[in-house]
């Protein structure tokens, strides 16, 4: 992460673009004529795996200041504030990531003089690429601006390839109309059959390609056949370590789909994935049910949370400590960039799940840790799904 002055400008463009603005003035229409073109942000490479990556706004007398919105998912969302190069209509700020970077941002421009206080949402007007952050049940969905690096992971089951399909079907079996989505794989279940369960089950099918990443994956032989189990949740709350909710899904959700799907019944064949309270529910469940799940698999998870009133952070983590060990494998992936400060002064996201990592290799756990390039968003972690998975059931 780099912090902008008004003094030299990190991006080597825009210290060109400084240093011919002394002697040409019409160096600056040159300049936005080439980023119309070229699209944004500007990407210009550093050292080995790792590139610089700034962000501009052009001056249009209607922002005091505008930020950079990029560490969703937590607080401090307005630390990335841009300055403006001296002697143009340039707003910009740098930071330097790895060059396999995918994620999503959002450009805040605010009237007022205190950075602190909030503009606006918006696209970056200049670049072309886009990405749904929140898909609405009613087609009106939130768009994000998609950043992507030279050596972002491809995402080959989004393009067209000849692998057979597997089946998706719509099930709401419960008077509380649950929505559970069932992916069985091409040529159907055997009771062999590894188990993989999701939390914001809409979120993994619709949003990361689930069902096409698992047609593809098997059909590559990167994975065996395998079916799945996507929960759709009410209420991401119930995902927040709630015994009631954790025995809903072992004695009523899964014993309903294991009477419809002669799936395996091992619980080294059976994984639970989330995101951010999903990862942190994950973990949950295969803590109070480790004779049902032998993995968890856990991305972007919320380990910092606490319950209501305690003082004290990384909840789950202390239970995990304190209890004997289990028969559970853990899979924890995270963001490089999620590092935000908190408003409450506790641990950022990478901290956190840095944190539990170490828990549970404190208690001798089986654990693979990943700390993929990117944040908090469903953008960032469909690449680190994908070899997640070929890791779990490869």
């Amino acid at each position: 992460m780099t912090s902008e002055s008004p003094g030299k400008p990190i991006s080597p463009r825009l210290q060109r673009l400084s240093s011919d603005l002394q002697d040409n003035p019409a160096a600056l229409q040159s300049f936005w004529e080439e980023i119309q073109q070229a699209g944004t942000p500007i990407m210009e490479p550093d050292t080995a795996h790792y590139s610089w990556v700034t962000f501009v706004w052009r001056e249009d007398s209607s922002a005091r200041n505008i930020a950079v919105l990029q560490d969703w998912g937590a607080d401090g969302i307005r630390e990335h504030h841009m300055v403006r190069l001296p002697g143009s209509d340039v707003w910009y700020v740098t930071r330097r990531m790895h060059s396999d970077t995918r994620t999503t941002y959002q450009l805040s421009p605010s009237t007022s003089d205190n950075r602190d206080d909030p503009g606006g949402y918006t696209l970056d007007p200049l670049n072309p690429k886009t990405h749904i952050a929140y898909l609405s049940e009613e087609r009106n969905n939130i768009l994000f601006s998609l950043l992507e690096l030279p050596d972002a992971p491809a995402l080959p089951w989004r393009q067209p390839h000849d692998f057979q399909a597997g089946t998706v079907e719509l099930h709401q079996p419960f008077t509380d109309q649950r929505r559970l989505w069932t992916y069985v794989p091409p040529g159907g279940i055997t009771t062999s059959c590894p188990l993989l369960v999701f939390f914001d089950g809409r979120l993994y099918k619709d949003m990361l390609k689930l069902p096409e990443m698992l047609d593809y994956l098997s059909g590559m032989g990167h994975i065996p056949p395998v079916a799945a189990l996507m929960i759709d949740n009410i209420d991401r709350t119930e995902l927040q370590c709630k015994p009631e909710y954790a025995d809903y899904v072992v004695e009523r959700i899964l014993p309903w789909f294991r009477s419809q799907y002669p799936v395996s019944t091992d619980p080294l064949e059976t994984t639970l994935i989330g995101n951010s309270f999903g990862g942190l529910g994950a973990v949950y469940l295969a803590y109070r049910h480790p004779n049902v799940f032998g993995t968890a698999f856990s991305q972007g998870g919320w380990f910092r949370w606490r319950p209501e009133g305690d003082t004290e952070h990384h909840w789950l983590a202390r239970q995990l400590a304190a209890a004997p060990q289990l028969p559970i494998r853990f899979w924890l992936q995270v963001g490089d960039l999620e590092t935000a400060l908190m408003s409450d002064g506790g641990p950022t996201q990478l901290e956190a799940n840095q944190h539990m990592m170490n828990t549970l290799l404190t208690k001798d756990y089986f654990v693979v840790y990943q700390e993929y390039s990117g944040g908090h968003d469903s953008s960032s972690i469909e690449a680190p799904l994908a070899q997640g998975l070929r890791g779990i059931l490869g």
